[in-house]
């Protein structure tokens, strides 16, 4: 499982790490959408996936991504579940 950030915790990042959700992966601020899901989505096909998401949000889970890539790619279900 992936360490969770300090600076992830923070309102303005938009992402978070909740214990117990989401087996504690980054996700969007308030939701239960993990930003390993969204990091491998272009920014279209987000928005065709996920409407109810903001630019905003979509911003934070991109950035957080670009921040983070060694979580990323640990993170999701490659991760839990090897072939």
């Amino acid at each position: 499982m992936a360490e969770p950030r300090e600076n992830a915790n923070q309102p303005s990042s938009g992402v978070e790490h909740v214990p117990g959700r989401c087996g504690g992966c980054a996700v969007l601020v308030g939701t239960r959408m993990p930003v390993w899901c969204l990091a491998r989505l272009s920014p279209k096909q987000i928005r065709l996936f996920y409407p109810h998401l903001t630019e905003e949000q979509i911003k934070a889970a991109k950035a957080y991504a670009k921040e983070h890539p060694d979580e990323i790619a640990r993170s999701g279900p490659e991760a839990e579940w090897p072939s």
